[in-house]
């Protein structure tokens, strides 16, 4: 039994073959020599560089090694077919780069890398349509080894493209760098308009809040539909680089707009009984308490969200009244005693969402407080109030 399975293992090792592929041996051949042949001698155009005959152009492809026939002819058209596009590509591509410079156009707005390989892939593309085969000729090898044997094919094909047909696709071509080339040109003299009005735009005070934000808003639009034309042509990727910039640069200017804003707080407080004066003790209370905490608090004297949409982003509006208490205080066995002239005061405020003009929040506040005077008692009470009210308010829009 024994005896039986070496002798299997020796029979099916001496049988072993590659698979079907290009052939790849890591084990020196002892001996590699052709088994069989299409042809008595290998024909002179197996030799030959591309030549001229009659109306044709012929061009010759060689295949590596593979284990099958069919592998093998089809790579030898592939390489006919790339020895057609280099003899071809060599013209077009010294073409396009005179083009390229009339046009003014430098490698930074054209990628010259990606330029060339778009050149061979539609030559390549249009070439392969139009070349036929003229004639096979297909060698059979035997490598052996030690312990084994190996096969491959070799072949070389003879191809014949129309001689009219390299200059028609030439200019074809060329034809289609041209377009790429305008499409270049235009869509950089667009990107350096674009990067005009983000400046312009950067530029601008962050008071114009309507005019800084719509023209940014129109650069990325502007430039996104940049974007996209010149997205169809990977060659000018790098403009499209620059354009996304112009888009990521017009974005965050307009994040920042957005959180300068959020921190605009408009304050209008008002009174029918209070003097004009104290109602703005209060709103000075109000506004620098919040300005203390990182607002960029303003007195408007009006309530509209229309008016101040994109010029703030809250509305603190307010009801002050005050109360005077006296001078004199009670004292638990019911009797009087002078006092300290005293005042009560009170806001009613209501935080305002200014761009969808609805209250958020809202806040009644009462505070007491005496002084030397009347006017002072009144004075320390509004500023005691106004600064409750404004914690209150930093509260809400933490």
């Amino acid at each position: 039994m024994r005896n039986i399975l070496l002798i299997l293992l020796l029979f099916f090792t001496g049988c072993a073959t590659i698979p079907k592929g290009k052939m790849v041996t890591k084990e020196k051949p002892i001996k590699e020599n052709i088994t069989w042949c299409s042809h008595k001698e290998r024909p002179g155009w197996t030799v030959k560089e591309p030549y001229s005959e009659g109306e044709f152009l012929l061009f010759v492809g060689l295949s590596d090694k593979f284990a099958t026939e069919k592998e093998a002819r089809d790579d030898a058209q592939r390489m006919a077919i790339n020895n057609v596009v280099k003899y071809i590509g060599v013209d077009v591509k010294d073409k396009f780069q005179k083009i390229q410079t009339s046009y003014g156009l430098s490698s930074e707005i054209i990628d010259p890398t990606i330029a060339t390989k778009k050149v061979e892939e539609q030559l390549s593309q249009a070439v392969a349509r139009k070349v036929k085969a003229r004639e096979w000729y297909i060698e059979k090898w035997e490598r052996k080894y030690k312990t084994y044997s190996e096969y491959y094919y070799s072949v070389f094909v003879l191809c014949q493209v129309p001689q009219e047909e390299p200059d028609k696709v030439i200019q074809e071509q060329l034809e289609h760098q041209r377009e790429i080339l305008q499409v270049a040109r235009s869509g950089n003299d667009k990107l350096a308009e674009l990067n005009n009005r983000l400046l312009d735009a950067k530029q601008t005070p962050s008071s114009e809040f309507d005019t800084k934000s719509s023209v940014l808003h129109q650069v990325i639009k502007d430039a996104n539909e940049l974007k996209s034309k010149l997205s169809v042509h990977s060659e000018l990727s790098s403009i499209s680089e620059k354009v996304e910039s112009v888009i990521n640069e017009s974005q965050i200017e307009l994040d920042k707009m957005k959180e300068q804003l959020s921190k605009r707080i408009a304050v209008n407080i008002i009174s029918l009984k209070v003097s004009p004066s104290k109602v703005k003790i209060a709103e000075t209370e109000l506004i620098t308490k919040l300005t203390k905490n990182g607002y960029e608090a303003i007195s408007v004297e009006t309530t509209s969200s229309d008016m101040l949409r994109n010029r703030v982003s809250k509305l603190i509006s307010g009801t002050l009244s005050t109360e005077y208490l006296g001078d004199k205080i009670e004292l638990p066995d019911g009797k009087t005693m002078d006092y300290a002239p005293g005042y009560r005061t009170q806001i009613d405020i209501r935080i305002i969402d200014v761009n969808s003009n609805t209250a958020i929040a809202s806040k009644n506040e009462s505070q007491k407080d005496f002084g030397k005077t009347k006017d002072e008692a009144e004075e320390k009470a509004i500023k005691k109030v106004a600064g409750k009210v404004a914690e209150y308010i930093i509260k809400e829009l933490k």
